[in-house]
């Protein structure tokens, strides 16, 4: 997509035989920034405003599919939008410095306000049945559910699920140094998530 968000009809590339077309996920848009995931990495485009970066998440959301050798994301009804270069630089890294903001990342301010926000019978208990890498199996009250996250160590403390949300929320923890209690709050993914990576 350009910066004046113009649509462009499909056309072919020249010398390219492969067709490079993946599915993609809206992930964030957060002021010029919007994040998705395709072909099992995490791309960020900056646009111009915020205006526009938020037009295009509407165009895009919640799913499109991209390709990568034209750098276009191709909408519902056809059409091509040419996305901003790919001029940031993103770099592998742990879940401490991971600015990902998607599910299964760091958690986005609109879900998890949502989730503490909703009514109180939205919460269900939950118990964590196995952890294995970033990957859990959860018991709730509608049966057994699986999610990822880039911090599992979380897991061991996770004690309600908002299904709607996707929004997992730890117990009650005090910490003496700042004298402040607080919850721990996990935004999941329902599918395997992409590499941390900061940029």
């Amino acid at each position: 997509m350009s910066d004046d968000m113009s649509i462009h009809i499909p056309d072919s590339v020249p010398n390219s035989s492969a067709d490079d077309w993946v599915e993609a996920h809206v992930n964030s848009c957060a002021g010029t920034s919007l994040t998705f995931s395709a072909g099992g990495k995490s791309h960020v485009r900056v646009f111009r405003s915020q205006l526009v970066a938020l037009l295009a998440f509407a165009s895009l959301s919640p799913s499109f599919l991209y390709s990568h050798s034209r750098n276009k994301a191709r909408l519902h009804n056809g059409n091509d939008l040419e996305l901003p270069p790919r001029h940031i630089q993103h770099q592998h890294c742990s879940a401490a410095e991971c600015n990902v903001l998607a599910p299964g990342h760091k958690p986005h301010h609109g879900p998890v306000l949502r989730a503490t926000n909703a009514p109180a019978e939205k919460w269900v208990p939950v118990e964590v049945l196995k952890v294995e890498g970033m990957k859990a199996t959860l018991a709730t009250p509608h049966g057994q559910v699986t999610v990822y996250n880039h911090q599992p160590h979380h897991f061991a403390d996770v004690v309600e699920f908002h299904e709607q949300f996707g929004i997992l929320r730890c117990a009650r923890k005090s910490d003496p140094e700042s004298r402040h209690t607080g919850r721990t709050v996990m935004w999941i993914s329902r599918e395997p998530i992409t590499a941390c990576t900061k940029g």
